[in-house]
C-alpha cells in the first residue's frame, strides 16, 4: 500500500530540490561509530548570555516532551548552538528552533521513481506557519531530524518551504515504514 502512495508521489518527490538532502546512513559509511552527544542533553532554552541576531519564533510545543524533534542545525560552530556528535557527525543545534511532532498533521512513507525512500511530513496550519518562518529565516542552514534522541537525517534548507509538506530521505523503505509507524503511534 506504502509503494502505490509512493508511485503517486514519485512526480512530486522529482520535482523537489533533492540534491541538499542527505541521509544519515550514506554520510556514516566507513566512519567509526561513537557514544557522541545524546539529543537530549541539547538544552531546551537558549543560555542566559546569548542574545540571537534576529528573533525566533517561540516554540510550537514543549520540546522536552517530544520524541520527534527537528532542529535547525548548522555544520559550523555558531553561538547558542549545542554542538551534538553521534556516529561520527557533528552538527550544531540551535534548541530555540525546533519543530516537533505536534506540529504535524501526518506522516506518510513514500519513495521517488529511483526508489530513493522518504518520509513525507505534512504539517498542521500552526506547524505550516512555523516551517515556512524557519526555512525562510534560516537560508543555508540544515533541519537536523531526530527521533528517540538518535539522529535520523539532516536536510539542507535551500529554499523557503511554505507548502507545509518536508521530505525526510531516509536509507530505505522498511526504514522509511519503521519511521513513520513510530510517528504516528506517537514514540
Amino acid at each position: 500500500m506504502h509503494t502505490n502512495k509512493g508511485l503517486l508521489f514519485a512526480a512530486i518527490v522529482a520535482a523537489l530540490a533533492l540534491s541538499g538532502c542527505d541521509t544519515m546512513d550514506h554520510m556514516l559509511k566507513n566512519r567509526s561509530s561513537g557514544s557522541g552527544t545524546r539529543v537530549s542533553d541539547v538544552p531546551t532554552t537558549p543560555p542566559p548570555s546569548s542574545a540571537p541576531v534576529s528573533k525566533p519564533p517561540a516554540p510550537s510545543s514543549s520540546v522536552a516532551s517530544s520524541s520527534l524533534i527537528m532542529y535547525v542545525a548548522t555544520r559550523t560552530p555558531t553561538e547558542g548552538y549545542t554542538a551534538v556528535r553521534q556516529n561520527g557527525v557533528l552538527v550544531y543545534v540551535d534548541p530555540r528552533q525546533t519543530l516537533t511532532r505536534n506540529d504535524l498533521q501526518n506522516a506518510v512513507a513514500t519513495r521517488n521513481s529511483a526508489g530513493k525512500a522518504f518520509v513525507k511530513l505534512e504539517f498542521s496550519a500552526s506547524g505550516r506557519d512555523r516551517l515556512s518562518t524557519l526555512t525562510s529565516n534560516n537560508i543555508g542552514k540544515s533541519f537536523a531530524v531526530t527521533q528517540k534522541n538518535r539522529l535520523v537525517s539532516i536536510i539542507n534548507i535551500g529554499k523557503p518551504i511554505t507548502s507545509g509538506v518536508l521530505y525526510v530521505p531516509m536509507s530505505s523503505e522498511q526504514a522509511a515504514t519503521s519511521f513513520e509507524d513510530q510517528i504516528l503511534d506517537g514514540e
